[in-house]
């Protein structure tokens, strides 16, 4: 899950990888830091494959690749299991030299407390969790604080809490953070995994309750942000629940994020009050690892044009695979229909497959390229080829880079 941030002249990258076994904690998935200090003028937009390489950040005393966040330290009951940088952003700063704090908002998954079947897959709960850099010039974002207010760190939550989920469904919960900020609030989409709600007589025919995933969004005043660890007691991200008619009233905005409901912005169900649910409407379309940028070409045409690139379903009837697809929109709620950009499914020799997963655009134009958080007219994708088997099982993974254009028309 890659995710690209700083300020000017500072640029740092964070590449959720899975690194062989020799390395500190090689053979799980941690965030490294790509760190462009000593090569100023490039990022992620402009940098060679060498150049990347050469500036992700190893640990001097024993050459290899240092992982910025790691799970259960330093409280055993923080992000037990998977952890990733999902989104980077620079806070709030003023003078030179730039010394701002990086907000790093990280996916966390763990198993859940209540798998207890046995001889099947585990139950997974996600959770969004937040860190901050430690400060100073000499450090910036190679090395995190982890918020602690409660057990597990976490500024959102699902609706239900994972106690209180008993049947295995995979994975539920949130995560996937992706944040763009205004000059008030941080916004972040993320990917709810809901239950389906069924009716008291309903048999899933399989015998598990699956979950399906679609787009959700909260926020947070900038500033509190910005300023200081807040507490437990405090939290201040609120997520978007429907329950006005108008859907940029600020009514909407009044869910709590730690439990509170949410709204599905895209293929949602809607409510008995006929407004935005917490349910997929139809189920093939799930949504997941969204990516969030202002797009400064888009906008001379479209005012206050934000693109969504994702994962996710493109057929109701299932008839084709997965693929990355592109939304955008003008109020972040209101979200167009999709354009395809690159579909499962590619012949990978010998009856295995190729799938692309966890897509990030980054802006190449040379005054304001090179965030996740700013796409231009001409970008460069990045994603995950995954090549699998007739079963879907992972064979390897690799990260590529494509051009992409976006156009008026």
């Amino acid at each position: 899950i890659p995710a690209s941030g700083g300020v000017p002249g500072h640029f740092v990258a964070y590449q959720t990888t899975r690194l062989a076994p020799s390395t500190i904690n090689g053979a799980s998935a941690y965030p490294r830091v790509i760190d462009f200090r000593n090569i100023p003028t490039k990022n992620m937009s402009n940098a060679s494959r060498s150049e990347i390489l050469s500036a992700s950040y190893i640990d001097p005393a024993n050459g290899a690749a240092k992982a910025v966040i790691e799970p259960g330290t330093p409280y055993s009951d923080e992000w037990p299991g998977h952890v990733a940088i999902a989104s980077v952003y620079a806070s709030a700063y003023s003078g030179w030299p730039y010394t701002p704090i990086l907000n790093a908002f990280v996916h966390t998954e763990d198993k859940s407390q209540n798998d207890m079947t046995p001889n099947i897959y585990d139950s997974v709960y996600l959770r969004i969790g937040y860190a901050r850099s430690t400060s100073g010039t000499s450090d910036f974002g190679r090395s995190f604080q982890k918020l602690n207010h409660t057990s597990g760190n976490p500024i959102i939550t699902y609706s239900v809490a994972e106690e209180e989920i008993l049947m295995s469904t995979g994975q539920y919960g949130v995560g996937g953070p992706s944040i763009i900020a205004t000059d008030d609030y941080y916004y972040m989409l993320y990917y709810t995994q809901a239950l389906i709600i069924y009716s008291a007589t309903y048999t899933a025919p399989d015998g598990y309750y699956h979950t399906r995933a679609g787009i959700s969004i909260a926020r947070a005043t900038r500033s509190i942000v910005d300023s200081q660890y807040y507490s437990a007691n405090n939290n201040p991200w609120v997520k978007y629940r429907q329950i006005v008619a108008a859907t940029t009233d600020i009514q909407n905005w009044s869910q709590p994020g730690l439990g509170g409901d949410e709204s599905i912005l895209w293929n949602y169900k809607r409510d008995n009050n006929g407004f935005m649910g917490e349910e997929v409407d139809r189920a093939r379309l799930w949504r997941a690892f969204p990516k969030i940028s202002y797009n400064s070409f888009l906008d001379k045409s479209y005012p206050h044009q934000v693109v969504l690139v994702c994962k996710g379903g493109i057929d109701p009837n299932y008839d084709k695979p997965a693929a990355i697809v592109i939304h955008t929109s003008a109020n972040l709620i209101e979200w167009s229909d999709f354009i395809v950009v690159k579909m499962d499914g590619d012949d990978a020799g010998g009856g295995n497959h190729y799938t692309y997963e966890y897509p990030t655009i980054i802006g190449l134009d040379p005054l304001e390229g090179g965030y996740s958080g700013h796409t231009t007219e001409n970008n460069l994708l990045y994603y995950q080829k995954d090549k699998r088997n007739i079963n879907n099982n992972l064979l390897d993974a690799d990260i590529f880079r494509v051009p992409i254009r976006f156009a008026t028309q």
